[in-house]
């Protein structure tokens, strides 16, 4: 089985409400015909990491240019998650990271992948996202970066 490591996943928020907003994306249908049986998800963009050795910072801005969002501020989010991706075959590595947008900017969708998104509070994503890892990082953003009395600057990128 092949192991693949050139995906990251991006949890983007804004701080523009009284309470975070994050956003996330639902896959299209034609993506989940595809690729998941014909079912769809909701989920945190995510982008793949050139193989010629680009900087981190770098990759997280190219791939959320690929969205049409700039951010803020980066930060690394200390989750990593190993998962089974039935569209690649393969095993993946997933480092997770987070970019703070400024106001509720509407993203670039590529209609093959996506076909809503939303910004959406802690609760609503908790309803959303079905994936163990995307829990489990959602706690770690949370408590270090996005609700506490102020981010852990380790964890600042940028």
């Amino acid at each position: 089985m092949q192991i693949l490591a050139n995906v990251v996943e991006l949890w983007v928020f804004s701080q523009a409400e009284a309470s975070p907003r994050y956003l996330v994306i639902e896959a299209s249908q034609e993506k989940a015909d595809a690729f998941f049986g014909g079912h769809r998800f909701w989920q945190i963009p995510g982008t793949s990491v050139a193989e010629n050795d680009e900087a981190t910072v770098a990759a997280l801005r190219r791939g959320l240019a690929e969205f049409g969002l700039t951010a803020s501020a980066l930060w690394a989010v200390e989750y990593v998650s190993t998962i089974f991706n039935r569209r690649f075959d393969a095993m993946q590595i997933v480092p997770t990271f987070a970019a703070e947008v400024l106001g509720l900017p509407e993203p670039n969708l590529d209609a093959f992948e996506y076909g809503a998104f939303e910004w959406a509070d802690a609760q609503r994503v908790e309803n959303l996202l079905p994936f163990r890892t995307h829990q489990e990082s959602f706690i770690q953003l949370r408590r270090y970066i996005t609700e506490c009395s102020e981010p852990l600057g380790v964890f600042r990128m940028d």
